[in-house]
């Protein structure tokens, strides 16, 4: 059985056992909680307390689905959801070792939905729900000294920056930092209710970047009473790989910090003033990756991409991104005449306008051939084995966490986008090659062989 056929059958799964709890729940009893019918005999003498802390919560919630006045309503909902986070990690425990009880609170899904939706905007939510994710890959850290939090710069989504202190394999103490952040649809709002269905489209771009050497290693997870609402994307700062050895000599910069220390600021004009050819090659595969995949807030956003730098060699890193709202995510007319003119949602500024925009077409041409050769020749980091690899890993993490989409609806929907997007960045990229190697006259009125 193929992946997406694993998929789907966990769905139809889901929906199934969905649908006999619904209606063993409507049989029971009027109400989705009922307190005095439940039974905790089994719950061990070492966890009541976290069990009477989700008593607590539990009569509230109960109290608040009779509730009729929506102003009421709203205001012990937001107090409900402050509870449960200040309670967050003992409540997990409690459930993940009681799944009979963590069932209770999944039963009503309107009432789910608004909790989740207010917690998605808590940093606090973020953060209990992040010390529980990377307790796990830090073991041997205490997540009470070890683990600090600050807010994150910038961005419109909720976001944190953790700072982890550990021991790597030569028992040498060192520290790595995560920026972590609501999905693309995640909440930027104070109440959470601006948050929408996670894009399977941005968890696939960052692992494919992350396949192809192009973007940092990025972790996906959730609070553990959430739907899509309380989804988070952690990505790890530099250094980029916990094995020092790799990472021996070498310094990253964000673009604006190697914007300043190359004073490529103070650049005016490229025809006067040498500068590193190194330099316009990354910022041209940065432009083609974005067309490629149509993102947006890229190279336009000067703390969005950066370099990583060894010597005399250099590296861009994407750090950041936002997928493009497009109904089409091919290019009917191709890819090159836009590359070429450097048009549209890619209209670059300052030295990045430059090197991108302001140079002869012939130029542009050889540079993107190169970048095609950067993006195929290494089998590791080839364009289409990390497209297929990325799309694999994304389909398998949906198989595993299919309870954080609201409904099989919006799932094979998400799902179904995409492939359609998988297939189309494909497309792309195999047709802007092929132009690339066919074109015979460079002017802004292309010629093919």
């Amino acid at each position: 059985m193929n992946t997406e056929e694993s998929v789907r059958e966990q769905l139809g799964k889901n929906a199934s056992q969905s649908t006999s709890a619904g209606a063993a729940s409507a049989s029971a009893s009027n109400s989705s909680m009922d307190v005095s019918e439940a039974d905790y005999s089994m719950v061990k003498e070492e966890d009541k307390e976290n069990l009477n802390k989700w008593l607590v919560v539990k009569d509230k919630i109960k109290a608040l689905e009779s509730e009729v006045n929506h102003r009421e309503k709203a205001k012990k909902a937001r107090e409900i959801a402050a509870e449960m986070i200040a309670n967050l990690t003992f409540i997990f425990k409690l459930f993940r070792d009681y799944p009979t009880i963590e069932k209770e609170y999944a039963e009503n899904q309107a009432l789910l939905t608004r909790l989740s939706s207010i917690m998605n905007a808590s940093a606090e939510a973020l953060k209990s729900s992040a010390i529980e994710y990377f307790k796990r890959l830090y073991p041997m850290s205490d997540p009470n000294k070890d683990f600090a939090f600050s807010n994150k710069k910038g961005g419109d989504q909720v976001g944190q920056t953790l700072r982890i202190s550990y021991h790597d394999e030569d028992k040498k103490q060192r520290e790595v930092f995560y920026y972590i952040k609501t999905h693309q649809n995640g909440s930027s709002s104070r109440d959470g209710s601006s948050a929408g269905d996670v894009d399977l489209k941005e968890l696939f771009v960052y692992k494919m970047l992350e396949k192809m050497g192009i973007g940092p290693k990025a972790h996906f997870f959730s609070t553990p009473f959430s739907t899509q609402n309380g989804f988070y994307i952690a990505t790890r700062g530099f250094p980029f790989s916990k094995s020092m050895e790799k990472q021996k000599d070498k310094f990253f910069y964000i673009y604006s910090q190697f914007e300043h220390k190359n004073k490529l600021d103070e650049v005016k004009d490229l025809t006067t003033i040498p500068v590193d050819g190194a330099i316009i090659h990354e910022l041209t595969k940065i432009d083609i990756v974005s067309r490629v995949f149509k993102l947006i807030d890229v190279a336009t956003n000067a703390g969005n991409f950066g370099f990583a730098c060894r010597g005399d060699k250099m590296k861009c890193k994407i750090i950041d991104f936002r997928v493009g709202i497009y109904h089409v995510y091919g290019y009917e007319e191709g890819l090159l005449s836009g590359f070429i003119a450097g048009n549209g949602t890619y209209n670059y500024l300052g030295f990045v306008g430059m090197a991108l925009r302001n140079r002869e077409p012939s130029d542009k041409v050889a540079e993107a051939r190169a970048v095609i050769a950067d993006l195929t020749e290494n089998t590791k980091t080839n364009f289409f084995t990390s497209s297929e690899g990325a799309y694999k890993e994304i389909l398998t993490f949906v198989e595993n966490n299919s309870g954080i989409w609201r409904s099989k609806r919006v799932l094979e929907a998400a799902l179904s986008d995409l492939k359609d997007y998988h297939a189309a960045i494909n497309e792309n990229f195999a047709k802007f090659s092929d132009e690339v190697k066919l074109v015979k006259t460079v002017t802004q009125q292309l010629t093919f062989s």
